[in-house]
C-alpha cells in the first residue's frame, strides 16, 4: 500500500528504516520520508487529564486477530470474571471488530456483568476516557500500549496467547516490530497457563 505514494511523513525511525527495508527488499522506487513525529501524541501530552486516575482500575484491551482463536473469544469472558472477583474494576474496551465478529461473546459479557457496578463496556470512538481512568492496561497485542505508556507513564501487562500475524510475509523483512520491540522494554509478560496468577 505505501508504493502508490510518492512522500511518506514517517512519525519515527523505526517506521522509516521499515519502509526503507521494503524498499530495498522488493526493489521499490525511492520515496521521500520525512519523520515528522507524531501530532495525536502531542495533542494527547496536552489534553491528557492525568487526576482522573482511579484506584484498582483496569483496562482490558483484548487486540483484534484475524485468526478465530483468539484471546478475546477465548479467554474474555475468565479474565473479567477473575479481576472483578479479586475486587478490581474493569474497563473492557474491545477492537471494533470484536462487536462485528464475535457478537455472541459481547452478548454474552453484557448478560454476565452489565449489573456489576465495578464493570463498564467501552464502546467510545475515543480511547482517551478510559485511558486516563485506568491505572494498569492489559492486553495481547494492542498498539493502545503504546499511548498509555508513553503518554501517561502507567504500567502493561501482556498475556502471551497468540501472535497477531495480519501480514503473513513479515518475515521477509529482517526487522522486529516496534510492538514487540515495546513489549520486551516496557511490558509485564504472563503466559496465558499463568491467567490464574494475573491478580
Amino acid at each position: 500500500s505505501f508504493e502508490n505514494f510518492d512522500i511518506i511523513f514517517t512519525n519515527g525511525d523505526y517506521q522509516k528504516k521499515e519502509l526503507e527495508l521494503i524498499e530495498q527488499k522488493y526493489d521499490l522506487k525511492k520515496k521521500l520520508m520525512i519523520n515528522n513525529g507524531n501530532f495525536f501524541y502531542d495533542y494527547l501530552k496536552k489534553t491528557i487529564h492525568h487526576e482522573k486516575l482511579e484506584n484498582k482500575k483496569i483496562l482490558f484491551a483484548p487486540s483484534w486477530n484475524h485468526n478465530e482463536k483468539n484471546l478475546f473469544a477465548d479467554y474474555a469472558i475468565k479474565i473479567i470474571d477473575l479481576l472483578l472477583s479479586n475486587n478490581f474494576s474493569v474497563i473492557l474496551r474491545p477492537h471494533p471488530e470484536h462487536f462485528k465478529r464475535n457478537k455472541n461473546i459481547i452478548d454474552e459479557i453484557r448478560s454476565k456483568f452489565n449489573e456489576n457496578s465495578n464493570f463498564e463496556l467501552d464502546q467510545k470512538i475515543s480511547n482517551v476516557e478510559s485511558m486516563e481512568k485506568s491505572s494498569i492496561v492489559i492486553t495481547d497485542n494492542s498498539a493502545i500500549v503504546l499511548e498509555f505508556h508513553l503518554i501517561l507513564r502507567r504500567p502493561i501487562i501482556y498475556l502471551n496467547y497468540m501472535d497477531r500475524i495480519h501480514n503473513k510475509n513479515f518475515e521477509e523483512i529482517k526487522i522486529e516490530s516496534i510492538n514487540e520491540v515495546f513489549k520486551k522494554e516496557f511490558g509485564k509478560i504472563i503466559d496465558i497457563k499463568e491467567l490464574d496468577s494475573l491478580p
